[in-house]
């Protein structure tokens, strides 16, 4: 019957329910059954021809927060091959998913995006990463802008204003206009918006360009 015999401290500290409440519930208390594209029925059927399954299953919390769970489940049987219950490991997913949500919503807007954008390690000021528009802008392919620093796509007299720069941007966020430098030497004005953040335990300065061309 896919009840719950036994739920541990990780369980109720994920979905919000006790032991006490829990114990005898069926699965379907924490399944999000109007998002459960699989189904329970899909997943018995599973359990019964192999003796395992593993999938994402949306459930829900007690207070109605949606969740999402890489579950892996393994069959338990008896002695004359009959399924007797499930063993279940489940592991809360929501927060890597908004997160791969938001990274592939950014990646678009990077790609195709016409103002330049360029993530740069404030440190000592490499290029890390750079969007399409950059790349057509300076005239770099992908992996010749890396090997570059952000006072190489200045115009030498802008770059002793870097430091400050880069200073503002890491107290909330900088403003400014300033004149870049292509790969072929030619020069162009852009409007900076700068801001600072804490990207894999590196400070990382991103500029966000705009510019006529």
């Amino acid at each position: 019957d896919f009840n719950i015999v036994s739920w541990n401290p990780a369980a109720e500290k994920t979905y919000g329910w006790t032991a006490a409440e829990a114990a005898g519930q069926p699965i379907t208390l924490f399944v999000d059954q109007a998002r459960d594209g699989d189904g329970l029925a899909v997943r018995r059927a599973a359990l019964q021809a192999a003796g395992f399954w593993r999938g994402e299953i949306p459930h829900v919390r007690k207070d109605g927060v949606r969740l999402n769970v890489q579950v892996s489940v393994t069959a338990v049987r008896g002695l004359d091959g009959r399924l007797l219950g499930t063993i279940a490991i489940n592991r809360d997913i929501t927060e890597l998913k908004r997160a791969d949500a938001v990274q592939r919503r950014y990646q678009l807007l990077r790609e195709h995006a016409r103002d330049i954008f360029l993530f740069i390690r404030v440190a000592d000021g490499t290029i890390l990463e750079a969007n399409q528009a950059a790349l057509e802008a300076y005239g770099y392919t992908a992996d010749e802008i890396r090997q570059r620093r952000l006072h190489d796509l200045r115009e030498p007299s802008t770059v002793p204003a870097i430091p400050g720069q880069i200073a503002q941007a890491r107290l909330g966020g900088a403003y400014y206009e300033t004149v870049h430098r292509r790969r072929d030497g030619g020069l162009f004005p852009a409007e900076v918006q700068a801001f600072s953040a804490v990207l894999d335990g590196e400070d990382v300065k991103s500029d966000l360009n705009t510019y006529d061309e």
